[in-house]
């Protein structure tokens, strides 16, 4: 038994120095090669080191090139909205501040009462007919608003006049058939149409441009209330 365990370490110790032998031996062949082929893989590696400094140095070229055209053509495209533009304003008419035509006598109609409805302290309304005066909206406005009316009145009108004069804050004065609508107030805003026959045919402007309406009220609507009459 004791022979025995001799061999078991014997042959232990053996198998050792050799495992510690070939390792070794590997461990120099590593070393050895790596020595051998040194000065090629270092040749290597400096070559793709090399291409790889070579792309980036071409790109780089590139940029400023690329950047100069991207630059022009964005000049150029502003040169020529420019150019668009200051031709369209050529091209374009100006149009008369704040006035704008209204057509129909629907429309010259529908017009005259939502002036009357924006009054906030004075109303001149000017119409041929007494029939054109839209009574109902002159019935319901503030009383502490001062209207003016200048139409033609006849017989059968009367009655219905009288009534609107009762509210003590509307004047209707007889004009014999004036040959217009016209309507101003709170010198802000004005309409003025002729009346023609046709009525469809009926073209009026819509103001509120300070100058017009100075005009309209000065040189038009002063004339007719000047040569009206009460009733």
């Amino acid at each position: 038994m004791e022979k025995l365990g001799v061999e078991v370490e014997t042959a232990a110790k053996q198998l050792n120095e050799k495992l510690s032998e070939t390792t070794s031996s590997q461990i120099q062949n590593y070393e050895d090669t790596v020595v051998t082929h040194k000065d090629e893989l270092l040749q290597i590696v400096t070559n793709r080191v090399e291409g790889i400094e070579k792309e980036l140095t071409d790109v780089v070229n590139v940029i400023p090139a690329e950047l100069e055209a991207a630059v022009t053509a964005s000049n150029k495209a502003a040169h020529v909205l420019s150019t668009i533009q200051k031709l369209s304003r050529k091209a374009e008419p100006l149009p008369i501040e704040q006035t704008y035509r209204v057509i129909g006598d629907a429309n010259i109609l529908f017009n005259i009462k939502a002036i009357i409805d924006r009054t906030k302290a004075n109303l001149v309304l000017v119409t041929p007919k007494f029939e054109d005066v839209p009574v109902d909206s002159l019935s319901s406005i503030k009383k502490t608003i001062r209207v003016t009316c200048v139409t033609g009145i006849a017989e059968a009108n009367m009655k219905d006049a009288g009534q609107l004069q009762e509210r003590g804050n509307i004047r209707v004065r007889s004009y014999p058939d004036p040959k217009v609508y016209v309507i101003s107030r709170d010198s802000e805003e004005v309409l003025i149409a002729p009346a023609v026959k046709g009525q469809k045919d009926l073209v009026g402007i819509l103001s509120t441009n300070d100058h017009l309406i100075e005009l309209i009220n000065s040189e038009l609507l002063s004339g007719y209330t000047a040569k009206s009459k009460a009733i």
